[in-house]
């Protein structure tokens, strides 16, 4: 995909040109997506933060919950990821968010407007809100910087404190008054066409557009299926039906659906699930050609791609008319990233009756979310794949400007440095430096002698000392003592590695959490209107700041009330009550 925006024709908040760069004429912003599905667990997008000189964030794309926030210096429990904390001081836009009403306000800690937020499998993050420019994507993108409000944390716990990402993009519709950083996007109009944002999900990375989405992304001859949704916390649309392509369709009891990309897997009630996977697995069973070899109940060794083929495409159908084709390239996964095992992208919801479509349900669309209209668009799509991020911003920000987004050196040109005049001058100047130079190595020598002498004057002494009459150096009270201390000092060590707060409790923190119901919203300054909606749902495992790379374990499984959720897969906020 080019860098360059060419011309591009918009029509109904679309854009025709396959640049995923600034669309300046059709006022349409794209933002590379990292990530993936067997690995990582979710996708995420840079952030540019600050001036002068912007700060990158790494946060996942999250369309369950509506939170922007990332960790910020002087956390007091944060966790290592792909970007550096954010400090605010070294930010001249950046201002703390006040308290009351003025500033839509309920929640307040030490004089800032404060957030608290927690997950169902029971991570939190917890701070207080910026006001900043912040721009999408990186600088390859040149997205112009909008002023919006962001969530600096001053701590996170379990998955969020060791996910790579940092922190979470949080894209759900907004709700009694609360304003979202999408509402900020969207506020540009100087710069965003119109309230629509998509998503393209490929099997690594993917596109983010706003303002629009990009027709050159779709398959050939694929027309958008425009499906009525609903706003409620969420975005909920209706599903009818399920069926295997040329089969028998499945039980249609879904309950509520939400479209959740922060959820990775696509969970269905339980009855649905289980015969929606023994349809499946007996699909493949039943013909002597299918050449995946069953790796237990979910799993199979697929040692070719193509292989994929053999398993059956799923029609979904949903209320209002339409149906869409589900290909096993989507509803499958490659375990942790590689290899030749495949397991079933979709999971059992457990006693909750509701369906959440995940991120596994978006893999190879683009999924078009049109606030205004009030209505979700779905088109089979070639998604562009990105893995390896470019580095961090080395410019300025520049706040005005021809496109408003950044530039080198803040908008002004950068001259070069140039030796002027003669080459008798330009043989002054390399005799200064060298003469320079001497001086700098005699006194660097003189230095080292000096160190030397007294380092041998040291040995001196401590051998005449070792040669005196050796005496207790310790009585009998302050040796017990120092034991004491010792033993104190392991019960220290031992007391942080069972869960206490210090240095030791990095390498403690779970790695495998259990899913289970956990109601927790605490936000009252910018999410509590998500009573109905569901949220974010994000691995713990990530990759290298510049170029992602992949080493993890495989997550193991937890068998428990809630029926087989991957252990390192984080399912919707549930608020509190």
């Amino acid at each position: 995909m080019g860098l360059n925006i060419g011309v591009a024709v918009v029509v109904l908040g679309s854009v025709t040109s396959p640049a995923c760069s600034y669309n300046a004429e059709g006022r349409i912003e794209s933002a590379r997506l990292y990530g993936d599905v067997g690995s990582f667990a979710y996708y995420f997008v840079d952030l540019l933060i600050g001036t002068p000189k912007p700060q990158r964030a790494s946060v996942i794309v999250d369309t369950g919950s509506s939170i922007c926030a990332f960790p910020c210096s002087g956390c007091r429990h944060c966790g290592k990821h792909l970007d550096g904390l954010f400090d605010v001081s070294k930010s001249k836009s950046a201002r703390w968010v006040g308290c009351g009403s003025a500033n839509s306000c309920s929640r307040c800690y030490h004089g800032r407007c404060s957030y608290s937020q927690s997950y169902t499998e029971g991570s939190s993050i917890s701070g207080s809100w910026v006001d900043d420019y912040v721009s999408l994507g990186d600088e390859l993108q040149q997205n112009p910087p909008v002023r919006a409000r962001v969530g600096c944390h001053s701590s996170e716990t379990r998955l969020f404190y060791t996910q790579k990402a940092n922190g979470i993009f949080g894209m759900a519709p907004s709700g009694a008054g609360k304003a979202t950083i999408l509402d900020d996007l969207f506020r540009d109009r100087r710069h965003i066409n119109s309230a629509i944002f998509a998503m393209c999900i490929a099997e690594h990375g993917g596109l983010l557009t706003v303002g629009g989405y990009n027709q050159t992304l779709h398959r050939p001859g694929a027309s958008v299926l425009w499906i009525p949704m609903t706003l409620r916390g969420a975005y909920h649309i209706r599903l009818k039906g399920i069926a295997l392509a040329g089969g028998s369709s499945l039980r249609s009891q879904f309950g509520g659906t939400i479209v959740d990309s922060g959820t990775t897997y696509t969970y269905f009630p339980t009855g649905l699930y289980r015969e929606l996977r023994q349809a499946v697995s007996t699909s493949c069973d039943s013909r002597r050609s299918c050449r995946p070899i069953a790796s237990g109940s979910k799993c199979w060794s697929i040692h070719k791609r193509e292989y994929l083929d053999d398993f059956p495409l799923l029609r979904l159908s949903f209320h209002g008319g339409g149906e869409m084709i589900w290909r096993p390239q989507s509803y499958m996964y490659q375990k942790g990233g590689r290899g030749s095992l495949w397991c079933y992208g979709f999971e059992d919801n457990g006693p909750q009756h509701e369906t959440v479509l995940g991120a596994t349900w978006m893999l190879n669309q683009d999924v078009i979310f049109d606030l205004t209209s009030k209505r979700l668009g779905l088109a089979e799509a070639a998604c562009p794949e990105f893995q390896k991020r470019p580095d961090p911003p080395s410019g300025a920000m520049s706040q005005v400007g021809v496109d408003g987004g950044y530039s080198a050196s803040g908008g002004r040109p950068v001259t070069p440095f140039t030796l002027p005049g003669s080459p008798a001058l330009f043989g002054m100047v390399i005799a200064c430096l060298a003469a320079t130079g001497l001086l700098k190595l005699a006194h660097n020598l003189k230095v080292a002698a000096d160190r030397a002498r007294k380092l041998w004057s040291a040995e001196v002494e401590a051998a005449a000392a070792s040669r005196l009459p050796r005496r207790s150096r310790l009585s009998p009270k302050s040796n017990a003592l120092g034991l004491s201390q010792a033993a104190g000092a392991d019960a220290d060590d031992a007391a942080a590695s069972k869960g206490g707060r210090g240095r030791s409790e990095k390498k403690q923190v779970p790695l495998h959490t259990w899913l289970r119901p956990h109601r927790g919203n605490r936000d009252d300054s910018a999410d509590s209107s998500h009573s109905n909606g569901g949220g974010a749902s994000h691995s713990s495992w990530g990759g290298g700041s510049s170029e992602i790379e992949v080493a993890l374990p495989s997550p193991e499984r937890k068998q428990g009330a809630s029926a087989g959720v991957a252990s390192n897969q984080r399912r919707d906020i549930v608020p509190r009550t």
